[in-house]
């Protein structure tokens, strides 16, 4: 019953009367919880599945990639909510996304010359990328924001 209103706020499909009265920015808050909420729920649903039912190769790909979907939906709705920004917001967050994702190459690139030279390090997996770039994101954000106030 809820799904298709969900699905109708995550992508934009119609408007309800509350939705005029609210800003851009609570919309994109309430967008981002449900998304949330949506991931959690399928990555529940994807360990009940892995573990419990044996699947083919086709159902644990199935499995695995299912909640990369509202992680997409989440990309689509940041980017949309940046493009609403005025150009001193913009200009921060574009900032602190280019040092967070020189940062993260530095240290991945530190990484690989000892990966090469000791020839043995533990390994760090890629799905650890995109939590880091938001996290990264969020604390460049923080900082850049506090050094702009100062000035």
């Amino acid at each position: 019953m809820c799904a298709p209103y969900l699905l109708s706020g995550i992508l934009d499909i119609g408007k309800t009367n509350y939705d005029e009265d609210e800003s851009g920015d609570a919309k994109y808050l309430k967008k981002m919880a449900a998304l949330i909420a949506v991931f959690l729920a399928l990555l529940a649903v994807q360990t009940f599945a892995l573990e419990l039912f044996d699947l083919g190769y086709s159902g644990k790909m199935l499995a695995a990639l299912a909640p990369t979907v509202p992680v997409f939906c989440m990309l689509v709705a940041t980017v949309k909510n940046y493009r609403e920004m005025d150009e001193f917001m913009q200009r921060v967050q574009g900032e602190s996304l280019l040092w967070t994702i020189n940062v993260i190459c530095f240290l991945s690139f530190g990484y690989g010359m000892l990966e090469m030279v000791l020839g043995v390090v533990p390994p760090i997996g890629v799905i650890w990328i995109l939590p880091a770039v938001c996290l990264g994101s969020g604390l460049m954000n923080f900082i850049l924001m506090r050094r702009d106030h100062a000035e």
